[in-house]
């Protein structure tokens, strides 16, 4: 009788008649929710009862239940209810209903019987299973559920979601090629293909034909664009959605993410939004940030999170969010911006399930934390927190990526025999690079390689700076619009400038002078953040001149510019520098520079940075200096991380 209850009282039913014209209006309602988002599940006030009404009917009510009708609707009543665990991030519990409802179907005829629609609900619940799986970081068995649904869906349609499921789960263990090679078959057969070998020419040509599209239309015709109504193209929006970050992460190099963010806009320009567009209209952003058109690229975010808010697509928001702050605003808003954003994002990505972009947003948190006033441990704790939770979602990429940085925090906390290389109690360097040998993936390799290169520099390793400073085009392949790309320049720079004070060979004082024009070309055209790195490397420029007293002044304006960012680890690095190039012509000047480095790096909590800088420049620290000196900078918490 309960089960009869409730299963009559959930949405879909109700006791209450209404007019034609109303009910045409929530019909009409609800088409549109269903084209914008397929695996949508809608609350109810009754949905509270569902819960207590599953419990009960789990405690052994299956043995009672025999008709074959009635096994199916209680079928879906497990369904239901595992939708809304899954909703609600309990997904261990959805998880559980749904195998019961499974369980609760005949394996010999669920997949053929079409009179009662069992072959329906069984291709849901398979669908709904392999996607609460991917959730919980359980890749394996989700692309086992995805497979069988696979095998037995009888039409594309109808294997959509289960290809959805199985993009997800190949991309979380790593498998990038799979998970694009099954994306870019279901887009062929949804009538959006991409070229196998894609060139610069199939890219220019999809740039034409995207601008085609959009420079029609206003920003605010954009907004105000119709519902998407074609079913077809809905599925490739969010096909496309979903296997955007297993492209960049594959094909970074390639150009061929750049070709997924336009026929994304491309789409939603043609045809209409879903909920998917808002990100759409983002990877649009990053395109054009790319290509060095950082005002449009900015006026298209801001397009993107008012989409976002009109559409209420939450369920998007953090790979919107992700994406806009690692590739767009960056270029024009203060770095305190985004670490907010990027908290934001990985709070709603937590929320709505999103984990992929959830984990993005708190990569992208932990960098901008290494050049904002917070002590060193703090972005450790977030890291290791963050560590902690990828482990419990196996989602291995990502691991990759936060784990070097991490140990990057504990070699400069002292925390570590070696500080130039990555081993310790995170991780083990020899070890992480057999992994992304194996994992065969350029991008992952090229951040790793990054976080080797900066302990050279932090730690004057210069065999290891050498080693991976040969790297550099493939750096910045990789970072192309990134956050990364003028941080990874600032890096590469200096260790250029270190090289030639160390080898006096000409070529490395070029290429850091190339360096530093590019970063002050970028700072005359508005972008505050890269303007730090470009006054350091200017003035590292300047103290190789005779003349001392440029030199001075534009490590004076470096200090000055320091305040204003509060990034005390940049204050540490412009003293060090400014002591290391001016302790020969201005000895004393040096001297308080450097013991003001030593201070600021301690003080940030980099101790082993500071006893190396006074081990190895003994000669140029005064350690009994009036006072310490203290840094300017305010102090911040780190990032909550898994309600920490």
């Amino acid at each position: 009788v309960m089960w009869r209850t409730f299963a009559t009282t959930c949405p879909g039913h109700t006791t209450e008649e209404q007019d034609p014209e109303t009910q045409e209006q929530i019909h009409h309602q609800e088409e549109e929710e269903e084209n914008l988002d397929e695996t949508k599940t809608s609350f109810h006030p009754n949905d509270r009862f569902l819960f207590a009404a599953a419990d009960h009917l789990k405690q052994g009510c299956h043995d009672f239940v025999s008709n074959v009708v009635e096994r199916q609707e209680l079928a879906k009543l497990y369904l239901r209810v595992g939708k809304l665990a899954s909703a609600k991030l309990a997904f261990s519990s959805a998880k559980d209903y749904v195998l019961a409802g499974m369980s609760l179907l005949d394996p010999e005829t669920q997949w053929n019987d079409d009179d009662n629609g069992t072959y329906e609900l069984t291709l849901d619940l398979h669908s709904t299973l392999a996607e609460i799986l991917n959730s919980m970081g359980n890749f394996v068995d989700s692309q086992k559920v995805s497979e069988e649904g696979l095998r037995h869906a009888r039409s594309l349609p109808n294997k959509i979601r289960c290809y959805w499921a199985l993009a997800t789960s190949l991309g979380g263990h790593g498998d990038f090629i799979q998970a694009t090679q099954v994306g870019f078959d279901v887009l062929r057969q949804l009538g959006e293909p991409f070229p196998r070998w894609p060139t610069i020419a199939h890219v220019g040509m999809e740039f034409a034909r995207t601008l085609c599209a959009v420079c029609v239309k206003s920003d605010q015709q954009l907004l105000n664009l119709p519902l998407m109504s074609n079913k077809k193209k809905i599925a490739a929006m969010n096909m496309l959605g979903r296997i955007s970050l297993q492209v960049y992460l594959h094909y970074a190099a390639k150009n061929v993410f750049v070709m997924v963010g336009l026929r994304m806009m491309r789409l939603s320009c043609t045809y209409g939004l879903t909920k998917m567009s808002p990100y759409a209209v983002s990877n649009f952003a990053m395109v054009l940030a790319v290509f060095g058109l950082h005002d449009r690229a900015n006026q298209f975010g801001d397009i993107a999170m008012q989409l976002s808010e009109r559409l209420n697509a939450r369920d998007t928001l953090a790979r919107t969010m992700s994406l806009l702050n690692h590739f767009v605003f960056h270029w024009r808003r203060p770095l305190p911006y985004g670490l907010a954003a990027f908290e934001q994002a990985y709070s709603v990505g937590m929320e709505t399930g999103d984990m992929e972009f959830a984990f993005v947003a708190a990569i992208g948190h932990i960098a901008y934390s290494m050049y904002v006033s917070k002590r060193v441990e703090y972005v450790e704790h977030e890291a290791s927190d963050v560590v902690k939770l990828l482990h419990e979602f196996a989602h291995r990429p990502a691991a990759i990526l936060i784990k070097p940085c991490a140990q990057f925090c504990l070699n400069l906390m002292g925390c570590s025999e070696d500080p130039v290389i990555l081993t310790g109690d995170m991780m083990d360097e020899d070890e992480m690079e057999i992994e992304i040998r194996h994992e065969k993936n350029e991008v992952l390799s090229y951040f790793f390689d990054l976080m080797r290169l900066q302990t050279g520099l932090f730690f004057e390793s210069y065999p290891r700076i050498k080693k991976y400073l040969r790297k550099i085009d493939r750096f910045l392949l990789a970072t192309r619009g990134s956050f990364v790309q003028y941080t990874s320049l600032y890096v590469f720079g200096l260790c250029y400038y270190m090289l030639y004070r160390k080898f006096q060979r000409q070529k490395y004082r070029t290429r850091a002078r190339k360096i530093c024009k590019v970063l002050g070309r970028w700072t005359e055209q508005g972008c505050t953040n890269a303007e730090p790195f470009y006054l350091l490397l200017d003035a590292e420029r300047l103290s190789l001149l005779p003349d001392k007293q440029a030199a001075v002044e534009a490590f004076e304006r470096c200090y000055a510019r320091a305040v204003e960012t509060e990034s005390m680890s940049y204050e540490a690095m412009c003293y060090e520098r400014a002591g290391i190039a001016l302790a020969l012509d201005l000895p004393q000047l040096g001297r308080e520079y450097m013991q003001k480095s030593v201070d600021l790096w301690r003080e940030w909590g980099a101790v082993t940075k500071a006893d190396m800088l006074e081990w190895k420049y003994s000669s140029v620290v005064i350690a009994d200096l009036d006072a310490p000196y203290h840094s300017t900078m305010g102090s911040s918490k780190p990032m909550k991380i898994g309600g920490k």
